[in-house]
């Protein structure tokens, strides 16, 4: 689902999901280290994104949250000084939360100049939505079939989706944060279950976070049928697995009749919740999981009459 954009005189349809090739991407692991005594730099500044009383002077219990920031963000050494790194790190984030919905509102990244994604290197963003912009046949697009009211529609665009979730697939293996996603409203059985995303215009994006310390090459390619994205980079962890989770919530789809004139017939299918977890493995061994719950509602049965 999604949309269908010209390149050249070829429409870029997409039938099938190209498997990402894959790097995670990472500082270097962080050491066991004893707590500091000393004062940093940006002690006051750490300690107000902190939401630690700001007195501008380290304490045992300043030193614990600043260490513990500095293991979950992979910054070595992790030993509670507030130092450049670490406030580094804080007011990035505060800059890509300061953006909110449109890491574009600045008008920097270019719009439907057949890019599929913008990335802002100083914020370490990057989202897909406003980059390809509207889908509209001003802009470029033909008809495809997209989900509108849990139903099938026909209207401009149909395969964004595809690049979307081939994205999607690609930092998901590569261990990157994702800021903004969200799955199709009915399962499409050429997706990975629970593990795919769509983009609608002006309500839901793809966007992700480099939050690594290091760089990320992306390459995306096309073909007329597949799409494939890779992200290069600096490996933190030997291996990401997807582990999915059984079926729960399943609910039948129901069957409706239809005589509108732009009826588009559907199957049906159960609609059911699942989990798919992100599991992160470091010198063979497994350091954490992240779970990822989707939620799919039934896909009735339209027959057009």
């Amino acid at each position: 689902m999604g949309d269908v954009r010209r390149r050249g005189a070829v429409a870029l349809g997409i039938t099938g999901l190209v498997a990402p090739l894959t790097l995670a991407l990472g500082a270097t692991p962080a050491q066991a280290a004893s707590c500091t005594t000393q004062t940093g730099p940006y002690q006051k500044q750490v300690e107000k994104f902190l939401g630690r009383p700001v007195d501008g002077k380290q304490s045992a219990t300043d030193c614990k949250a600043i260490r513990a920031f500095q293991t979950k963000h992979g910054i070595s050494p992790n030993i509670g000084y507030a130092g450049p790194v670490t406030w580094g790190v804080m007011d990035l984030m505060q800059k890509q939360k300061a953006v909110g919905t449109n890491p574009n509102k600045d008008g920097k990244c270019p719009v439907n100049k057949g890019r599929i994604a913008c990335v802002n290197l100083t914020l370490q963003l990057s989202w897909i939505n406003r980059t390809v912009g509207e889908r509209t046949e001003a802009n470029g697009f033909v008809e495809g079939i997209i989900i509108l009211d849990d139903k099938f529609t026909k209207a401009s665009g149909g395969g964004v989706s595809a690049v979307a979730t081939t994205m999607y697939n690609a930092l998901f293996f590569a261990g990157v944060k994702p800021v903004e996603h969200g799955a199709h409203s009915f399962y499409i059985e050429r997706y990975p279950e629970g593990r795919e995303a769509t983009v609608a215009w002006g309500s839901l994006d793809l966007r992700f976070t480099n939050d690594s310390g290091k760089a990320i090459y992306i390459q995306a390619e096309s073909t007329d049928t597949s799409v494939t994205v890779s992200f290069l980079g600096t490996r933190e962890y030997d291996e990401i697995k997807s582990v999915r989770g059984p079926r729960t919530e399943v609910k039948k789809p129901s069957k409706k009749v239809s005589d509108d004139k732009e009826c588009v017939p559907q199957t049906p299918l159960e609609g059911f919740d699942v989990t798919v977890e992100r599991v992160f493995y470091r010198d063979g061994r497994e350091v954490k999981r992240e779970p990822y719950r989707t939620h799919y509602t039934p896909r009735d049965e339209i027959v057009c009459e």
